[in-house]
């Protein structure tokens, strides 16, 4: 079945002769003019719903969610109503959720999956302990779906990773009831025989995507927006953030809070040194404070736009923030390794919860859960 993807991807590429690398050149367009005609103002929107992020609220659950090229979401969408999963490598800049992508395709067809993060296990090794077996399991009537992620990490850099990729060769079509899933950043990385296997689909989305896509969450939270702001704001705050999903939706929402899409002045939009500095520092304090856990998570979910919803620098600002107050400085190296993992999984908010609580138990702080 690993070949069905490239003959969709052929019958839609302009170059059918190269099929050693079927792929789909992104669409470039940064026109800005997109929103045609301004919004009604909603007489049923809760004020409460603009409080949940919605970085959150609106994760991906089905291939509609996401944000893709329309050819490509297309010809998966076509792939997943006849039930099948073909193999297939994702390729594209970090931050347009290849990771997501892997996982709704995967739990589409109600398959059995195997999570490699690639960055962490990428050893002949894994292929021997884990996935190997996993291929030899017993089925249960489903198609077993195995996601190497970040697989451009077991490259040729060193021995061990290297001998992953080849060992994978044969392994991927011994099964007939397994598929493969690779997402990668760097297609270089990868060796070709891989691609033969899992053909390379390439993910991207332009500006006209994701401005469909915002519009598509002020209806549904009951945004009022006029076209000219709604213009203005994709081209001072979406174009330059593209593809940064998460830093556009947690602008957009700090804009909208008011119930109605009000840009302010740039100054005005502080999410530098300082603001994230001031407020690492309250976090610490209210920690030290003893204050409810729960009350402290969700301070820190609420405000994210202030760290634009990346969490990895959250942490590396309470790092600072356990320095200057010359804390217990074994925190330090325990919160780098948080921030590592943050860049490894596809909800970083999770491990964020993990850091606070173990800062409670390294700042001998007892707490109300």
């Amino acid at each position: 079945m690993w070949y069905n993807i490239a003959w969709r991807f052929l019958f839609m590429s302009e170059d059918t002769n190269n099929t050693d690398s079927i792929e789909q050149t992104e669409i470039i367009d940064d026109s800005i003019d997109i929103f045609e005609k301004s919004s009604s103002p909603s007489k049923n929107r809760n004020i409460d719903k603009v409080s949940t992020p919605w970085v959150e609220k609106y994760r991906p659950k089905t291939i509609d969610d996401m944000i893709l090229l329309a050819p490509t979401k297309k010809m998966l969408k076509e792939m997943l109503e006849k039930g099948e999963l073909d193999s297939m490598t994702l390729f594209g800049e970090p931050g347009k959720g290849k990771t997501s992508l892997a996982r709704l395709l995967a739990n589409a067809v109600n398959a059995e999956i195997l999570f490699i993060a690639c960055g962490t296990d990428g050893t002949v090794d894994v292929v021997r302990n884990r996935i190997q077996p996993f291929c030899e399991s017993a089925s249960s009537g489903k198609i077993k779906c195995i996601i190497l992620d970040e697989f451009d990490a077991a490259s040729g850099g060193n021995a061990a990773a290297n001998g992953m990729q080849k060992a994978l060769r044969s392994l991927m079509e011994a099964y007939t009831d397994t598929r493969f899933i690779i997402t990668c950043n760097y297609p270089e990385k990868i060796i070709k025989p891989i691609f033969s296997r899992c053909p390379k689909v390439q993910i991207g989305f332009t500006l006209k995507d994701v401005a469909v896509r915002l519009k598509d969450i002020w209806e549904k939270e009951g945004i009022e927006y006029d076209k000219d702001t709604a213009n203005e704001f994709c081209k001072r705050y979406v174009y330059p953030k593209m593809p940064d999903i998460r830093s556009i939706l947690n602008l957009s929402q700090m804009f909208c809070h008011s119930g109605k899409l009000v840009l302010t002045d740039d100054s005005q939009v502080n999410v530098g040194n300082d603001a994230l500095s001031e407020f690492a520092d309250k976090i610490v304090d209210y920690i030290l404070q003893g204050r409810n856990y729960k009350d402290v998570r969700h301070t820190v979910i609420i405000n994210s736009h202030i760290f634009h919803g990346d969490y990895e620098l959250m942490v590396g600002a309470i790092s600072d923030s356990i320095m200057k107050k010359d804390l217990n400085s074994e925190i330090v190296p325990v919160l780098s390794e948080f921030a590592y993992r943050m860049s490894q999984v596809t909800d970083p908010s999770l491990q964020m919860i993990g850091a606070i609580i173990t800062l409670y138990k390294m700042l001998g702080v007892g707490h109300k859960a």
